[in-house]
């Protein structure tokens, strides 16, 4: 075997070892969010970050090994959380959990081709930008960033993507 040869194999089997560590802490990160959601039932905003982290950590999970349970569990995560909100509709953070919410569903639509995660992820985006106070660019950059994201993929309702792109626009 030549020196290059060996090299290669040696590199890729270090990058295979480096992504088993981080899929094996990203699994035990899992397991303790589970974990600690599991002992507290709680309607508390602090819960609603909980289950937001855990959608959060589902969805890098998904991202990695593209098992649909993993992605599916997301969103359910993230609903859960945004129900927290019910009880405090113009709570501060509100937009950013509707925008984590609207990423999974957009996750998933590319996984699954399901319309209505689209249809869904609009509608999110939509409360989150009535939600924004005025001069928040950070929320404000993350809904402009998922519509053009949206906007791309060719789908039947093409035309209400542009025109939520296009409230989004005026509302800066």
């Amino acid at each position: 075997m030549s020196d290059h040869n060996h090299h290669h194999q040696h590199a890729s089997h270090h990058h295979t070892h480096a992504i088993d560590d981080y899929l094996s802490s990203l699994d035990a990160e899992i397991a303790q969010a589970r974990s600690i959601i599991g002992k507290k039932s709680s309607t508390s905003i602090k819960t609603a970050r909980r289950l937001k982290e855990l959608g959060t950590l589902l969805r890098s999970r998904f991202s990695e090994s593209k098992e649909t349970s993993y992605i599916n569990e997301a969103v359910e995560m993230h609903r859960q959380s945004l129900r927290i909100f019910q009880d405090h509709p113009h709570h501060i953070d509100r937009p950013s959990f509707l925008s984590h919410y609207g990423f999974v569903l957009h996750d998933r639509f590319h996984h699954t081709d399901n319309v209505n995660d689209i249809t869904d992820v609009l509608s999110q985006h939509e409360t989150a930008l009535t939600l924004i106070e005025d001069g928040n660019k950070n929320e404000y950059d993350i809904l402009i960033k998922h519509c053009a994201a949206v906007s791309m993929r060719k789908w039947r309702n093409r035309i209400w993507i542009v025109q939520f792109c296009c409230v989004a626009v005026q509302w800066l």
